[in-house]
């Protein structure tokens, strides 16, 4: 009867062992999208999930797809994932199995460049020396002007700030945490300043931000920076929305200018954060994304515009000018300096151009522009200076200019006009004393009568500086009655120390940094005989050590050789991981699953309810270095577990 059961038993093995050993099971893949609707040109978040049932590691690879870029892409296997190992067959012939379960997720931007159907997959999977093509899924992308701006799960949500009501538009409401996006006004005039703010709902205050893995999208708009914001220092507010107390946290806000009219849609962003997490976790990983939001450009209105409008002048702007020197003297340069200031998008705005004039020989302006957002303002300066050069003596007029411009505000066109200046040149060289200009209300003859009597008290008043320059008499003594100090011999000794002091400084950071290199270079060759050393000084101390602790510290110094002579870093590696590196390091393979048997009945004798003594703890030693020998030499070890290494000298 007993035979019969044990028989039974061994069947059952063997089948197991065959069901292990059969073709794997076809993977799993799903889609997901972090949309509804694809519009052309605008990224979106594409996750590809395979779910395997193996031996090995599955191999896996997207085709691409035509017309579909990835932008930005990352694959990551979850701590989920399963592994369990079974061994069949007794002694040294036994056989070991590791299945692994887990589920790979290949995360992808991808923007489509063009409308159209598209289809992504089949996926090919390569697992247990099989191939699979499994899993299609079909996208179809729209015209950006036939794409609904939210999606068909978002709706309006109430709220209060400070006692205030808060209407948000567009939202997908989630009880945690949500994302929103909102602009300052949804109906503007051409080249009037929209400011875009991004929020970050949340009921919890142990978040960590990340990044934005997707930015909003300003297609159709001039974009600029505040200056005054910073996300390291995050402003945050008490809310509540719907009846649920929750923080906003200000994540983003800049300011906008449209540049073309119509409809223009601010793509969705999408934002990456931590939940949670301590000392001894590492937090959830959580994303959320906004809805998009639709700005009506209205085109600036024709009633009432000037002939001479740019449509780059919306703000609300001052326009003036400066010239000089002025009089001057043939030859001698004169610098028109025109200046916009005021709010509005300055970097855009076209000035007037200064007409030419005859006897006056300009030069291209040079350009300058200041540009200051701070407060949800942007402000700034826009200036040309423009250089002439008289070439004949007279007056000349320089016109005054005009600048048409739209004041948003008020909705309506105003012209911004310069003074007029008349530019007196006189005959003489360049460089020459030239009097100050009188003012411009006194005449022609109290002018001269100015000039002249500036010109006499300009030179009495040098005359007298010079007088005092030469009553200053150099009562300084610099007789020399003793060497330099440079010169001496202990400051030329004490010199040339510091500078070997130097030199040794940098040859003795040198060696060690040469020696470190090497060091690392040769750490596989000398993996064998510090580990024959560290063994044989565990066998050594083998019979003070209680059998846990032996096992321990043995099982410690074979995962260091392991590390060592790989270069990796092996711990928290599966034993097939193991065994696969070894064997493409050329290690012979039989002596490379002794090792990995010999690895496991370390863990098994730690926690297992069987003595050992010294005589135990010497054979698992000398068996250990037995091995690696032959694992650092490529040749066989005896079969015999605990087999006495033969000779004395280390690997």
């Amino acid at each position: 009867m007993r035979r019969r059961f044990s028989g039974l038993i061994l069947a059952s093995l063997w089948l197991f062992a065959a069901a292990v050993h059969a073709a794997p099971e076809e993977p799993s893949v799903e889609f997901s999208f972090d949309r509804d609707t694809f519009v052309a040109g605008e990224p979106f978040e594409m996750n590809i999930s395979v779910t395997a049932d193996g031996e090995g590691e599955p191999t896996i690879h997207i085709p691409d797809t035509r017309g579909l870029r990835v932008l930005q892409r990352s694959v990551s296997r979850p701590s989920s994932g399963m592994s369990f190992s079974f061994s069949f067959g007794l002694g040294q012939g036994a056989k070991k199995v590791v299945r692994n379960t887990g589920t790979t997720r290949h995360q992808l931007f991808v923007v489509a460049d063009a409308p159209g159907a598209y289809r992504v997959g089949p996926v090919e999977i390569t697992l247990d020396g099989h191939r699979f093509r499994v899993g299609t899924r079909t996208i179809n992308v729209v015209a950006a002007g036939a794409a609904k701006a939210v999606s068909p799960d978002a709706a309006d949500a109430t709220a209060s700030l400070g006692g205030q009501p808060l209407v948000l538009q567009n939202v997908k409401r989630d009880p945690d945490y949500f994302l929103h996006m909102s602009v300052s006004k949804d109906s503007v005039y051409l080249g009037e300043m929209v400011v875009l703010s991004v929020y970050l709902y949340t009921r919890t205050s142990s978040l960590r931000i990340e990044q934005f893995t997707r930015e909003p999208g300003t297609d159709g708009f001039w974009v600029e920076r505040f200056e005054d914001f910073d996300l390291r220092r995050i402003q945050t507010e008490s809310v509540v929305v719907e009846g649920q107390r929750m923080d906003r946290l200000l994540l983003k806000q800049m300011p906008l200018f449209p540049i073309k009219t119509g409809e223009l849609v601010i793509a969705a962003p999408t934002l990456s954060f931590t939940v949670g997490g301590g000392f001894f976790s590492f937090g959830r990983q959580v994303t959320r994304s906004a809805e998009p939001v639709t700005v009506q450009v209205k085109p600036l209105p024709t009633t009432g515009q000037p002939a001479a409008f740019h449509p780059d002048n919306v703000g609300h702007f001052r326009l003036k000018a400066e010239l000089s020197p002025n009089p001057a003297r043939v030859g001698e340069p004169v610098t028109f300096h025109l200046v916009l200031e005021g709010e509005g998008n300055v970097r855009k705005a076209a000035l007037p151009a200064l007409p030419t004039i005859d006897g006056l020989r300009a030069y291209p302006p040079e350009e300058g522009v200041t540009v200051k957002a701070a407060k949800q303002r942007v402000t700034g300066t826009r200036s040309h200076k423009v250089l002439l050069i008289p070439e004949a003596a007279g007056e000349y007029t320089i016109p005054a200019l005009s600048m048409p411009v739209f004041h948003p505000g008020t909705a309506q066109y105003q012209v911004l006009k310069t003074r007029e200046f008349t530019l007196t040149v006189r005959e003489g060289a360049p460089g020459a004393a030239t009097p100050p200009a009188p003012p411009a209300d006194v005449g022609t003859a109290a002018t001269d009568d100015a000039a002249g009597v500036a010109s006499a008290a300009n030179r009495d008043a040098f005359s007298r500086m010079q007088t005092q320059l030469r009553s200053i008499s150099n009562r300084i003594n610099v007789d020399r009655g003793a060497p330099l100090a440079v010169t001496r011999p202990l400051y030329l000794g004490l010199l040339g120390g510091v500078l070997l002091l130097f030199v040794g400084f940098g040859v003795g950071r040198w060696a060690h940094r040469r020696w470190s290199l090497l060091r690392e270079v040769n750490r596989p060759s000398r993996a064998a005989p510090e580990a024959i050393r560290a063994l044989r000084q565990l066998g050594a101390q083998s019979g003070a050590l209680e059998r846990d602790a032996f096992y321990a510290a043995l099982h410690k110094t074979l995962l260091a050789y392991l590390a060592a002579r790989l270069d990796v870093t092996v711990v928290g590696d599966t034993q097939t991981e193991l065994s696969a590196r070894l064997v493409q390091h050329g290690m012979p393979a039989p002596q490379v699953a002794e090792f990995m048997t010999l690895l496991e009945s370390c863990e098994f004798a730690r926690f297992a309810r069987v003595d050992a003594d010294a005589a135990d703890f010497r054979a698992e030693i000398d068996h250990a270095i037995s091995l690696v020998r032959a694992l650092s030499q490529g040749r066989g070890t005896p079969s015999a577990a605990g087999a006495p290494a033969q000779g004395g000298g280390d690997a």
